[in-house]
């Protein structure tokens, strides 16, 4: 198979990680929401970015980063927006009618 893509920057993939582990509402509780953490991207759908992160020392798991939260520029940062990429994030409440126990927020 051959593929195109679009994208600048280098192409370099890291290696699959195993199964995803959710981080769920006990894994988080009692973070305030001003605290940030650095995480990598693990996956990408088109409505947001599933990322991985720990919250505290021996908790490590996924949570989703819903487009709306993302900053300013994080889509088009070819660096970044990728399988891999580092980001900053905050713990947030899900939105409303979510599947996801924990939410995660690029925004100030």
């Amino acid at each position: 198979k051959l593929w195109f893509t679009m994208r600048t920057g280098d192409l370099t993939r890291p290696a699959r990680w195993p199964r995803r582990t959710p981080l769920g509402a006990a894994d988080v509780a009692g973070i305030p929401q001003d605290e940030w953490f650095e995480g990598e991207v693990d996956g990408m759908t088109s409505r947001g970015v599933f990322v991985r992160l720990r919250p505290r020392e021996g908790i490590d798991g996924t949570a989703y980063l819903p487009r709306e939260q993302f900053d300013e520029g994080f889509e088009r940062d070819a660096s970044r927006c990728r399988p891999g990429g580092r980001v900053r994030v905050r713990i947030r409440p899900p939105k409303e009618g979510s599947t996801h126990e924990v939410g995660l927020s690029m925004k100030e």
